[in-house]
C-alpha cells in the first residue's frame, strides 16, 4: 500500500475508511447498497465506509455530482456506478488499491440525472470550491469532513483567503471566520506593535493552540505589556505564513488539548501549506487609505512548483509587504509649554500623530514531500520571516520631567518599534505497513527573536549627555519538538465501519532569554531636573531593559496520548481521547475528551463534546519584565515596573509561583445539510477557565512604595505582576451557513452567512497576597474585570456573496461587530462603541488564463468607531477597544500573473 501524501494539491490520497485489510477479498465481497444521490466525494466516501475499501480521490471531485448507489454490488460495481458520467475512472492496481483518476477524453456531464430533484444544477468547474472538505483537525481518521465532524471546524479556503484583499492571514481571517477576533490596539508602548495576537471565542491569543501542517508553532518573543485587550499575552504571529503558501486553514472550535496539548483551550488553528509539483503564480499589490490621504501599502508575493522523484514536491513560497504609517489623532488640548510661554498654542494635529505604525515585513517558505519506498514518505517545511515596525508613541512635552530641555526645547514625539526575525522548521517521515497502521515521526524547531528600540527618546538622568534613542532590549523564544504518532484503522466486531486508533508521544524544550538594552538606556544617570515646576526631583531614567532584569528560563515537556473514535453504528460515532503530560517546573496532569454525533436522517444531525484543557503559562509569560517612567498629575516622576511573579521584588511582596491554567469545554451543536451544496453549522459551548492568568493592576500607593523600600527597592512608584488572577466562564454561539447555485449562463453563486455571540463573566477575582490582602488589595479590579467581560465584540455576523459569470468574478463581505467596551482605569471614561458595519467589495477580471486582475475596497463605505463622548488628554482620536479598527476606507489592486 502506498503511504498517502499529506495535503498534497495533486493527488490528496484519503484513506478514507480503514484500508489495513482492503484488498481483493473486499473487493470481491458483494454487499447491499442504498446510498442517496448527491455530491460525488460525499458518495464515495458512504462506499468506502460501508465496504472497508480504501478509495483514493482528488479533493477537486467534490463538486462533481454522483447517481444514486442501488442494489447488491461489489465495491468495484458500486464506485463504478458512482463515477457514470463523471469523466472519471476507477483504476484498481494489483494489490487492490482503489484509485479515482481523470479518464484521457472526459465524457459529457451527465449532472442533470445525477441530481436530486430540487438540487441547483451544478456543471463541474476544476478550480470550484468544494461545500464540505475532508479534514485532519480535531480528527484522526481520514474519512471526516468538516460537517462530518462531532466538534465544529471551518476550513477556509485559499481562494477566500485571496478574495479579502487582506494583505496579512489575522485581517483575512477577521473577515471569514465569526469567531475569529483581532483587536486593533493603538501603539503606545515597546513590543506591542510587531504582533497584536488574534482570538477565538472572545479568549487570549495564547488560549488558541496555532499548528502548520498540523505541528506546533512557536509563540512570538513578545509578551505584551500594553494596557487593554491583550495585556499579558504572547500571541504566535501567524502573519509570519506567506499568504500565497497556505493550501487552507481548518479552524477547530472547540478544546482539544487532549488531542495536541497545552493551549488548545478555545480550540486550533491548522494552517496546511500548499503541495505543487509544478505551476506557479506572482502577484502584485497596492493600496492606500485615499480618504486621509496615508497609509500607503504594497505587497508582492508568488509561487512556484517543482517535481521531485518518488512522486514528490517542493514549493517555494515568498511574500513582501510594506506599510506606512497612518495619522488618526486629533487636536491635543494638552499645554505644552509653562504657562505663559507664547509658543503653547503653536501645536495642532498634524505634529504629533498616532495610528498604525509604518511596517515592512518580508517571508520565505519551502515546502516539500518525496517517497523513498513504498513504505516511507519524507516531509518537510521551512519559513524564515523579518519584520520591522516604527510607529508613534504618547508625546514628551516641553515640560514633561522625562525631557531634557537643552535637547528638544519644543518637546518631542517618541517613536518605538521592534525587529523581529522569525525561524520555523519541521521534517519528519511517514512509516506505511508498520503492524497495519501508519507511523509520523517528526522534529520541529522555532526561534523567534524580537529587539526592540526607540527613537527620539531619552534617558534624562543622563541630562545633556543623554542618546537621543537606544535599543531596549531583546527577547528570544525558542521551542524544539520531538513528536511520534501512530494511527491504525480496524474493524470492530459489529461496527458499522473501522475503529480508528491513535497514540503516540511527545517531547517539547522551551527556552525564553531577556537580554538588557544599551546602557545608556537604563542607567542612572542621577541628573536632577533644575527648571520647571518641579525643580530639584530626580529625573526618571530610560526605559531600557536593564543589566539586573536580564534571565533566561527553560522548561521540558514529556506527554503521551492515546484515543479510539469511529461509528459504532450507521448513525452514531463516537471518540475518545486521554492525554498525561509533564513539565519541568509544574509537574504532570491529565486530560480528556469526549466527543460524539448522531445522524437522526440523512440531512440532520447532532454533534457535542466534553473535554478538559490545560494551559501552562509561557516561559515570556513568566519571565515578563519591563520599565518605564512618566510624570504623575502634578509632573512629579513615576517609575513603573513589570515584574514576574517569581523575582526577588514579587516575592517581597509575598506572590506565589504561577499556577498553570485549567479549564473544562462542554459544546452541543447541529449539523444541517438538505442537499449536498447547502448547509447549517450551530454550535453552542462553554468555557470554565481556573486560575486565569492575566497582568495584574497597578499596585501603587504609599503602602506598596513603603514595603518595597523596606525590602529594598526603592523609587518603584508602580507595580504590576502577573499571577492567576481569576476564575472566569465563557458561553457563547457559533453559526454558519452556505449556499451554492448554478445560474447556468448567468453565472455561479454562492452566498454565506455567520455569526458569533460571546459571553465572558469573571465568576471570581483573587485578592493579592500577603500584607497586600491584608490591606484589601485584589490584584485585579473592576478595571480588568471590565477589560475581560467587554472588552470584546459581544456579537460579530459576516455576510458574503462570491459571484462568478464567465472571466468576471464579484466579492462582497459585511461584517457587523458588536457592542464593545472602551474601557479606561477612570471608569469616567468608560463608554459603549455602538455596533459597527464594514463592507468590503472586489471586482476581479481574467484577461486571459494566465492573467488576472482586482480592484477593490476594503471598508468600502468609510466606516468609523465611536469617538469618545468627552475631551480626553490625548491625541487618540478613537478607543483601541475598537474591534473593526480606525482607518477607514481602504482601496486597493491587484494583478496576478498564473504561469
Amino acid at each position: 500500500m502506498r503511504i498517502a501524501k499529506p495535503f498534497q494539491h495533486q493527488l490528496l490520497a484519503l484513506s478514507i475508511a480503514a484500508g489495513i485489510i482492503a484488498g481483493p477479498a473486499i473487493a470481491a465481497e458483494r454487499q447491499v447498497y442504498h446510498i442517496a444521490a448527491g455530491s460525488l466525494d460525499t458518495v464515495l466516501i458512504g462506499i468506502s465506509r460501508q465496504s472497508g475499501q480504501v478509495i483514493s480521490f482528488e479533493p477537486g471531485i467534490g463538486r462533481l455530482p454522483a447517481p444514486a448507489v442501488e442494489g447488491e454490488l461489489s465495491v468495484e460495481e458500486a464506485v463504478r456506478q458512482a463515477l457514470v458520467g463523471s469523466g472519471l475512472e476507477l483504476q484498481v492496481s494489483p494489490g487492490g488499491a482503489f484509485v479515482v483518476v481523470r479518464k484521457a477524453a472526459a465524457e459529457p456531464s451527465a449532472a442533470a440525472a445525477a441530481v436530486p430533484p430540487g438540487t441547483a444544477r451544478w456543471e463541474p468547474l476544476a478550480d470550484s470550491p468544494r461545500l464540505d472538505t475532508i479534514i485532519v483537525t480535531g480528527t484522526r481518521r481520514s474519512d471526516t469532513t468538516a460537517l462530518d465532524s462531532a466538534a465544529p471546524v471551518q476550513v477556509v479556503t485559499h481562494e477566500q483567503l485571496v478574495s479579502t484583499g487582506a494583505t496579512n492571514l489575522n485581517e483575512a481571517l477577521m473577515t471569514l471566520v465569526p469567531s475569529f477576533s483581532y483587536p486593533q490596539e493603538m501603539p503606545t508602548s515597546s513590543g506591542n506593535l510587531n504582533v497584536k495576537g488574534a482570538t477565538l471565542r472572545g479568549l487570549a491569543p495564547e488560549q488558541a493552540l496555532v499548528l502548520v501542517n498540523g505541528k506546533r508553532r512557536t509563540p512570538n518573543a513578545v509578551a505584551k505589556s500594553q494596557s487593554g485587550p491583550l495585556t499579558g499575552t504572547q500571541p504566535v504571529d501567524i502573519n509570519t505564513i506567506p499568504l500565497v503558501a497556505i493550501e487552507r486553514i481548518e479552524v477547530l472550535q472547540d478544546g482539544a488539548s487532549a488531542q495536541y496539548g497545552s493551549d488548545a483551550i478555545a480550540g486550533v488553528i491548522n494552517i496546511i501549506l500548499r503541495e505543487a509539483g509544478d505551476g506557479g503564480s506572482l502577484t502584485a499589490e497596492a493600496g492606500k487609505y485615499f480618504d486621509e490621504g496615508d497609509g500607503l501599502r504594497r505587497r508582492l508575493g508568488g509561487w512556484k512548483g517543482f517535481s521531485l522523484p518518488g512522486d514528490g514536491f517542493l514549493t517555494l513560497s515568498f511574500d513582501g509587504d510594506s506599510g506606512e504609517q497612518t495619522d488618526r489623532s486629533k487636536d491635543d488640548p494638552r499645554r505644552w509649554y509653562f504657562t505663559g510661554d507664547s509658543r503653547e498654542s503653536s501645536f495642532d494635529r498634524g505634529q504629533f500623530v498616532t495610528g498604525t505604525p509604518e511596517h515592512d515585513r518580508y517571508s520565505l517558505l519551502a515546502n516539500t514531500a518525496f517517497n523513498v519506498s513504498e513504505q516511507l514518505r519524507l516531509y518537510g517545511y521551512l519559513n524564515y520571516a523579518y519584520y520591522k515596525t516604527l510607529g508613534t508613541n504618547s508625546p514628551t512635552t516641553a515640560r514633561d520631567d522625562g525631557n531634557v530641555r537643552s535637547i528638544f526645547p519644543d518637546g518631542v514625539q517618541t517613536r518605538n518599534g521592534t525587529e523581529n526575525h522569525d525561524l520555523a522548521a519541521s521534517f519528519g517521515a511517514l512509516l506505511g505497513e508498520l503492524y497495519g497502521g501508519q507511523l509520523d515521526l517528526n522534529a520541529s524547531y522555532g526561534r523567534s527573536r524580537a529587539q526592540e528600540y526607540w527613537e527620539d527618546e531619552l534617558n534624562a538622568t543622563l541630562g545633556d549627555d543623554s542618546p537621543v534613542g537606544f535599543v531596549t532590549g531583546t527577547r528570544i523564544n525558542a521551542q524544539s519538538n520531538l513528536t511520534a504518532d501512530y494511527v491504525r484503522e480496524l474493524f470492530a466486531g459489529r461496527a458499522a465501519g473501522p475503529l480508528t486508533l491513535s497514540g503516540g508521544v511527545a517531547y517539547r524544550r522551551e527556552d525564553f532569554e531577556l537580554r538588557a538594552g544599551d546602557y545608556l538606556g537604563w542607567v542612572d544617570g542621577g541628573v536632577a531636573i533644575l527648571d520647571g515646576p518641579n525643580a530639584g526631583d530626580a529625573a526618571p531614567s530610560g526605559r531600557a531593559v536593564s543589566k539586573a532584569d536580564e534571565a533566561e528560563y527553560a522548561r521540558e515537556v514529556f506527554g503521551a496520548y492515546l484515543g479510539a473514535e469511529g461509528n459504532l453504528t450507521e448513525k452514531l460515532s463516537l471518540g475518545a481521547t486521554a492525554r498525561v503530560e509533564n513539565y519541568s517546573d509544574f509537574g504532570s496532569t491529565w486530560t480528556g475528551r469526549l466527543s460524539g454525533r448522531y445522524q437522526f436522517v440523512a440531512s440532520f444531525a447532532l454533534r457535542g463534546s466534553l473535554s478538559t484543557s490545560y494551559r501552562a503559562p509561557s516561559l515570556g509569560q513568566i519571565g515578563i519584565t519591563s520599565s518605564s517612567s512618566s510624570a504623575d498629575s502634578s509632573g512629579n516622576p513615576v517609575y513603573k515596573k513589570i515584574v514576574p511573579a517569581q523575582s526577588a521584588i514579587a516575592q517581597a511582596l509575598g506572590f506565589p509561583q504561577l499556577e498553570p491554567e485549567k479549564s473544562k469545554n462542554i459544546s452541543l451543536g447541529l449539523v444541517w445539510q438538505p442537499d449536498p451544496f447547502s448547509s447549517l453549522t450551530i454550535d453552542a459551548y462553554q468555557i470554565d477557565i481556573d486560575d486565569r492568568l492575566l497582568l495584574s493592576d497597578d499596585f501603587t500607593g504609599t503602602l506598596v512604595t513603603n514595603l518595597l523600600t523596606a525590602s529594598g527597592y526603592s523609587g518603584i512608584s508602580s507595580l504590576r505582576v502577573y499571577a492567576n488572577a481569576a476564575d472566569t466562564r465563557t458561553r457563547g454561539v457559533d453559526i454558519a451557513a452556505r449556499r451554492w447555485f448554478d445560474l447556468g449562463s448567468r453565472g455561479r453563486l454562492e452566498l454565506s452567512a455567520g455569526g458569533a455571540i460571546v459571553r465572558n463573566e469573571v465568576k471570581k477575582v483573587f485578592s493579592a497576597p500577603g500584607v497586600l490582602a491584608a490591606a484589601g488589595i485584589d490584584i485585579n479590579s473592576a478595571y480588568t474585570v471590565d477589560v475581560l467581560e467587554h472588552g470584546y465584540p459581544q456579537d460579530k455576523i459576516i455576510l458574503g456573496l462570491n459571484y462568478d459569470l464567465a472571466k468576471w468574478g464579484v466579492r462582497l463581505a459585511a461584517v457587523r461587530y458588536g457592542r464593545t467596551k472602551n474601557v479606561n482605569s477612570d471608569t469616567s471614561q468608560n463608554y459603549w462603541l455602538d455596533p459597527q458595519w464594514v463592507v468590503d467589495a472586489a471586482l476581479s477580471y481574467d484577461f486571459s488564463d494566465s492573467l488576472s486582475g482586482t480592484l477593490g475596497a476594503k471598508n468600502l463605505f468609510n466606516s468609523y468607531p465611536d469617538e469618545p463622548p468627552y475631551v480626553v488628554n490625548s491625541i487618540n482620536r478613537y478607543s483601541s477597544f475598537s474591534p473593526a479598527g480606525f482607518n477607514g476606507r481602504y482601496l486597493f489592486t491587484s494583478v496576478t500573473y498564473d504561469f
